[in-house]
């Protein structure tokens, strides 16, 4: 059995992001691919869960994967025109990039259930278990964005704290097995103040890589913050969840680097600014809401500092 090579490159940067693994360490897999044997991932996986012995491990990793899934998931996500077709397309994409993982369907009078389990039959450890959390978290991002949050249930033997930080408005409920639930709700519909421009995903992966002189903790955080947007940016306490931070010690080492999350921010969404304002057809308020800014005047507002400190 074989998986993308990308899919081991997001696992072992995550680590190498969190300092879990030297660069050195990660060097001799950047030529393999397009294709590896999942052993190689599996192996990968099964060393940093034990590595870091945290229960959230796989959810963590999942809002990691954030920015992979803005160019890849989301737009075959906003393609589909139902559930069916919805789950079809899902099952075709981890078959083709990720058969390690297995999903499935079922259509009741409440609604729909979509199942993500490991490949293989039998018991599974609780490192696999995370693994399938892991993807569980994109496919709950993308059908929250479709049909609301109030619309979609994620089901589990244990409710995930660490989700609670990221959506507030998560709702639960405890299952035998990993799984989404859906209540019907017709076709799925994108609301236009959460359109955004396919282009956008291109651009964040080239931002992550084209890092500013700075500091090696505030590259840390500046390189989680692109990875974790949904598009929407996140906020600090998101960022210092994911780096196993308070909230007080990610801004006490900024600090120390003569910084601060804000600055981080700001500029990364001054940058960002500057790319969708080329983009056409994109209003001002879906770009506010795209940049964490709760009014098109509050852009505006952030857009005469920006103007100021650049004359």
């Amino acid at each position: 059995m074989q998986l993308e090579h990308r899919h081991l490159m997001s696992l072992l940067q995550y680590a190498q992001c969190q300092q879990w693994v030297e660069a050195s360490a990660i060097d001799p897999y950047r030529a393999l691919g397009p294709l590896i044997p999942a052993s190689v991932f599996e192996q990968w996986w099964a060393r940093l869960y034990t590595q870091v012995g945290d229960e959230d491990f796989g959810w963590r990793f999942g809002l990691f994967l954030q920015l992979e899934a803005l160019g890849a998931v989301y737009p075959m996500s906003l393609a589909s025109q139902s559930w069916t077709q919805m789950l079809y397309l899902w099952q075709q994409h981890a078959q083709a990039s990720c058969p390690i993982l297995a999903l499935s369907g079922q259509q009741t009078t409440e609604g729909y259930r979509i199942f993500f389990q490991y490949h293989q039959s039998g018991p599974t450890s609780a490192a696999q278990q995370a693994l399938v959390s892991a993807f569980l978290v994109l496919a709950y991002r993308e059908m929250v964005l479709l049909w609301g949050a109030a619309a979609v249930v994620i089901e589990g033997p244990k409710q995930p704290q660490i989700l609670a930080k990221y959506w507030k408005t998560i709702r639960f409920k405890t299952g035998p097995v990993p799984a989404l639930y859906l209540a019907p709700h017709g076709p799925a519909k994108q609301q236009p103040q959460r359109q955004f421009p396919e282009q956008l995903a291109t651009y964040l992966a080239q931002m992550t890589w084209l890092l500013p002189q700075m500091p090696a903790f505030a590259q840390r955080v500046r390189y989680m913050l692109l990875h974790l947007c949904d598009p929407t940016l996140p906020n600090l306490q998101q960022v210092a969840a994911q780096l196993y931070l308070t909230e007080r010690s990610l801004q006490r080492r900024l600090q120390a680097e003569s910084t601060s999350y804000r600055t981080i921010l700001n500029a990364v969404k001054q940058d960002l600014y500057t790319h969708l304002d080329k983009v056409t057809g994109l209003s001002l308020k879906e770009k506010s809401y795209l940049l964490g800014y709760s009014s098109a005047s509050a852009l505006l507002h952030a857009k005469k500092k920006w103007t100021v400190g650049m004359e």
